[in-house]
């Protein structure tokens, strides 16, 4: 028997914080992260809490899977 899951294929917050026009710092600054927090979750360095995706969702006004590209996988 398979299940299917989902797996994080890239992370979206950089599309959504360029097409609000933001700069890294200032979105950093808007979530009280560092700018290279941002960056690490923009490239999948590091990924978030629940409650550090919930704090950008809300900055963008979008959901926590809204920050992500899931990609369904079999297993």
């Amino acid at each position: 028997m398979s299940t299917t899951s989902a797996v994080v294929e890239r992370c979206l917050l950089r599309e959504l914080r360029e097409s609000r026009g933001l700069t890294q710092q200032q979105l950093a600054d808007r979530v009280g992260m560092s700018k290279s927090t941002i960056s690490d979750y923009e490239n999948l360095r590091n990924i978030m809490l629940v409650s550090t995706a919930k704090v950008i969702a809300d900055e963008f006004n979008c959901r926590i899977d809204d920050l992500y590209e899931w990609l369904e996988a079999d297993r």
